[in-house]
């Protein structure tokens, strides 16, 4: 079980996820999270430096979709201006909308990514369905109840991450 909470890779901020960082592993779809993990819950719509990210991913021929636990609202207000691949009430960690996203790629599981800013959903969600699991720090620290409860279950797991793999990658 604890394999299958284990990020294969773990950084401070979205962006050190390039499109080389992706290239030199195969990668050519990637999923992301998009609460705390590219933007705060409270910004309902992307940065321009989110944008400029996700573009460069796409300039580099690297397909990008959106897959949420969050309600439909927020994640085609998140998309609007995007128009990405995108995915509301996922359920991760089940892998269901991750094979919607696969075929809508039209990539093997080899190829494809998800990034996100916690183990229980999006790290399990990866492991599970057998895709890359790349963990990002969560980039703001006001969080639901709920979340935080979550992160009391994944701080010693974490802690083990970062023993084992020497911490988190600048």
């Amino acid at each position: 079980m604890l394999r299958k909470l284990i990020p294969d890779c773990y950084v401070k901020t979205v962006t050190y996820y390039s499109a080389d960082f992706f290239r030199s592993r195969g990668i050519r779809g990637v999923l992301f999270d998009i609460d705390n993990t590219l933007e705060p819950y409270a910004n309902p719509t992307p940065s321009e430096k989110t944008r400029q990210y996700l573009q460069s991913l796409t300039d580099a021929g690297i397909q990008y979709g959106f897959v949420s636990n969050n309600h439909q609202k927020r994640v085609e207000l998140f998309n609007e201006q995007l128009t990405a691949f995108a995915c509301w009430k996922s359920g991760k960690p089940s892998g269901k909308a991750l094979e919607k996203a696969r075929i809508h790629f039209g990539l093997p599981k080899k190829n494809m990514a998800l990034i996100g800013d916690q183990l229980l959903t999006d790290v399990w969600a990866a492991k599970r369905y057998g895709i890359l699991a790349l963990l990002v720090v969560p980039c703001c620290k006001k969080e639901a109840f709920y979340i935080k409860l979550k992160r009391i279950i994944e701080k010693p797991i974490l802690l083990y991450y970062k023993v084992k793999y020497g911490g988190i990658a600048e």
